[in-house]
């Protein structure tokens, strides 16, 4: 398994490959044991993490402990609190965050935003329009501002150059507008794809996870579909990689023993 670090340059020789394949299997085998012989040992308040999702498995489904029902002769079944208490908040979460028309969370442009060379060009050429248009309304005669064959004046082009960078404000409007124009873009992408991933379904049932145990695990993968684009008034069948969406089973997710949170560590199973 190659990590962030690593790169793995596969043989075009087969039997060469069969031995790649059976040295990945291996190291996979390893780090699988080794993430979780760590989650078997690692202790949260007293008892380890795989002691805790069967508890919480248990308490949820209101299955007694061996030693509970030794204690508790009498008792035969759980009044159900934690059954309760689970439902609720994956309720109260669900209706607070899975919503279909608004992800949870937010996409916006930075307040200094940091654009593309040829995207400030194109802001510049905006700013050096409107100073242009305020040369015409003030009054000045076209023979002025333009020579006889149709093209601005090289000093009023100076000028306006000139201008047009000494007037920062204006350009950082301009370019504010292209920056927030393109998050929409990227928004409205990012919604569709979301949609199309069954996201929303998906996080509704990984939420549950989060009311019990308390953590929650997705996964996606990236699948080739056929899809229809219009492409000069017509539509056209083009195939597209689209993410799919899926809940996975916290005790099916074992981490590396030396991740610390979902962004770091050599590796995840």
């Amino acid at each position: 398994m190659a990590t962030h670090k690593e790169q793995i340059d596969l043989p075009n020789d087969e039997d060469e490959l069969e031995d790649v394949h059976d040295s990945l299997a291996e190291q996979v085998t390893e780090y699988f044991r080794q993430a979780k012989s760590h989650r078997s040992s690692l202790l949260v308040q007293g008892k380890t993490v795989d002691d805790w999702f069967r508890r919480l498995d248990d308490a949820y489904h209101k299955i007694h402990d061996p030693e509970e029902l030794i204690g508790r002769p009498n008792m035969r079944s759980y009044f159900g609190l934690t059954q309760i208490k689970v439902n609720a908040v994956g309720s109260y979460m669900r209706s607070k965050y899975a919503n279909p028309a608004n992800p949870p969370f937010n996409i916006s442009p930075t307040p200094i935003v940091e654009l593309p060379e040829n995207k400030q060009e194109q802001g510049l050429e905006r700013v050096k329009g409107q100073l242009l248009s305020k040369l015409i309304e003030v009054g000045i005669p076209p023979e002025a501002i333009m020579g006889e064959d149709g093209f601005l004046l090289p000093e009023v082009v100076r000028f306006i150059e000139q201008q047009s960078k000494e007037a920062k404000e204006l350009l950082r409007q301009e370019e504010l507008h292209i920056a927030t124009d393109a998050t929409a873009k990227m928004v409205k992408l990012i919604k569709d794809q979301l949609v199309e991933g069954h996201f929303t379904q998906v996080l509704s049932e990984a939420l549950f996870d989060i009311a019990l145990f308390p953590v929650m695990v997705v996964g996606y993968d990236n699948e080739a579909v056929v899809d229809y684009q219009w492409n000069k008034n017509k539509f056209e069948k083009v195939t597209v990689i689209r993410p799919t969406f899926r809940r996975i089973n916290p005790v099916n997710a074992f981490f590396a023993p030396d991740s610390t949170n979902a962004q770091d560590g050599s590796y995840f199973i």
